[in-house]
């Protein structure tokens, strides 16, 4: 369970990072299963290493997996967190190619509490991808103040940001790196100002993304907007839902049976 003090950074700066929350033997199990499943979803084909993959969901794809979300280190965190009732929106494995430039998402601003999952199977640093954020940005008015000059020119989304806001780079804004080793825990707030600048292509990472329970209006027209313009949020997988686990079943039921939204056949 997180201390008073960590669930106080996370409000207050966006992010936390947890270290060695995961073992070496589970890293490792982890990367298999991720480069298992970015291969077949490439059919055979090698990495070519010209643009990012994602395979989505992925931890619910297979039986090693499929318990750490279940995991009192995910579960109780998330918890902690986000309170009893939420979530799981979506997850993925990647294969991070270039840059991430700067962006805070504006969807879910004081409606939807959520916290997104990193976790990265190699070491990272400002130098080679590590997630950097700008601590507090997502609190008023820093937000507006950031908002005001990277979205409103580029709706479509972080790859149209401008290179050089605030007439300097991207990697030059003043933020905070958040170095990780394997086995540590990434969590931020996608409204938090975050980007990732340098390392090679192909570099792996998971993530996992929970928001609050849609338990009122405003939510519930907040999801049902985005479940339209997607693919995959919001869109249960029918591991989860089979599930004899309260826990797995719980953070995905009311998308499917109340909601009505499709599950995914995995």
């Amino acid at each position: 369970m997180l201390t008073p003090d960590q669930k106080t950074h996370y409000e207050v700066f966006g992010y936390l990072v947890l270290r060695n929350v995961f073992s070496d033997d589970e890293i490792v199990m982890m990367g298999k299963a991720a480069d298992d499943a970015l291969d077949e979803a490439r059919h055979g084909d090698n990495f070519d290493g010209k643009k990012s993959q994602t395979v989505m969901p992925f931890f619910e794809r297979r039986g090693s997996t499929r318990p750490l979300l279940e995991d009192d280190r995910i579960y109780e965190t998330v918890a902690d967190l986000l309170g009893p009732e939420f979530m799981l929106v979506l997850t993925e494995a990647h294969y991070s190619v270039g840059d991430t430039q700067w962006h805070g998402d504006h969807r879910t601003r004081g409606i939807l509490p959520n916290v997104k999952m990193g976790i990265y199977l190699e070491p990272v640093n400002r130098d080679n991808g590590c997630l950097r954020v700008m601590p507090g940005s997502h609190r008023s008015p820093f937000f507006e103040s950031l908002s005001s000059i990277l979205l409103p020119k580029h709706p479509m989304g972080p790859e149209d940001y401008p290179l050089r806001p605030f007439d300097v780079s991207g990697a030059d804004l003043p933020c905070v790196d958040l170095d990780s080793q394997p086995g540590d825990l990434v969590l931020f707030t996608e409204e938090v100002f975050h980007a990732a600048f340098g390392g090679r292509s192909g570099r792996p990472r998971l993530a996992l993304n929970f928001e609050a329970m849609p338990n009122n209006a405003q939510r519930i027209a907040c999801i049902r907007e985005e479940y339209a313009k997607t693919k995959f949020l919001y869109r249960p997988a029918q591991s989860l839902l089979k599930s004899s686990s309260p826990r797995l079943r719980g953070m995905v039921a009311p998308l499917h049976e109340q909601l009505g939204f499709d599950a995914i056949d995995v």
